[in-house]
Parts: C-alpha cells; sequence; structure tokens
C-alpha cells in the first residue's frame, strides 16, 4: 500500500460531506419548526398604519398633553387597572375598557369589563382565562378625551 492509501486526508472528502450534511438537516428541522409553530402577525394593518404615520404621532402627542397614568396588575387572575390624571389623583367618572391577548401562542382576544374599586382602582369583572402573559390594550375615556395604551399583566 502506498502512503497516499494509508493517508488519514483521503476521509476529508467524506468528513466535508457528513459535516455539511448535518448543518442542513438542523437547518431544515429550524425552518419545518419555525414554519408550523408561527401564531401569525403580531400587528395588523401595519402597512395602512404605516401610511397614516402621522395621525399616529398626533395621537400619542394628544394623549402625552392629557398627562395620565395607567398602571396594571392582576389579583387573582383578575385584572386590577390603576387610571390617575396628570396630578395623580383619580379621573373624574373615567370609562374603561380593555381587551386581553397573549403576547405569543393562538389568537384569542379577551374582553374585560371593570368594575370602579376605591379610588383611582378598577377590577376586572371576569378573570383571565389563563396562567401566563397577558397584553392588556386599555381604553380610558372621560368625557371627550380618550386614552390608549397596552400594558404587560402576569397572571400566576
Amino acid at each position: 500500500m502506498s502512503d497516499e492509501q494509508n493517508s488519514a486526508w483521503r476521509w476529508f472528502p467524506i468528513a466535508s460531506l457528513a459535516a455539511l450534511g448535518f448543518v442542513v438537516i438542523v437547518n431544515a428541522g429550524m425552518i419545518y419548526t419555525a414554519l408550523h409553530t408561527f401564531p401569525g402577525e403580531n400587528v395588523h394593518g401595519g402597512f395602512e398604519t404605516s401610511n397614516n404615520y402621522e395621525q399616529v404621532l398626533d395621537t400619542a402627542a394628544q394623549q402625552a398633553a392629557l398627562g395620565w397614568n395607567v398602571d396594571a396588575k392582576t389579583d387573582g387572575g383578575y385584572a386590577v387597572l390603576s387610571v390617575t390624571g396628570r396630578d395623580g389623583k383619580p379621573l373624574a367618572n373615567p370609562m374603561v375598557h380593555a381587551t386581553a391577548h397573549r403576547p405569543l401562542g393562538p389568537s384569542k382576544t379577551t374582553d374585560l369589563v371593570f368594575n370602579a374599586d376605591a379610588g383611582a382602582q378598577f377590577r376586572s369583572e371576569t378573570a383571565l382565562p389563563q396562567a401566563g402573559q397577558w397584553d392588556l390594550t386599555v381604553l380610558v375615556a372621560s368625557g371627550a378625551d380618550k386614552y390608549t395604551v397596552t400594558r404587560r399583566v402576569l397572571v400566576k
């Protein structure tokens, strides 16, 4: 036998093809998983929103001028909101409504109706249906003023 036939380099082409094959298989698995577990669009109407971006900026400026603050937490699965004005005092008779949806996974929206507790506290009439993270899109209206904000809460 010649030295060329006994050289370790004779395995180099096979090792290279095996490594390349392994990379292709792993990438194919990741592509399959990504395509079969994607829950869908995160934001609906992104193109229309981008075309009306001046309106989005105007709305953000109007809400910032109000100076309202909305804090969210959970208590036993119920959403609890704290709504205050610029001065930190409760707003006068605000209407509070929210929709809750999971940030990941199947798209399911839950409407929440709130009742006023003491002061600036509002508690949802129904509990959120599952433990985990929820995004609350909150609408607060008082008179002609409206304020919309999204807050993330955790149900344990």
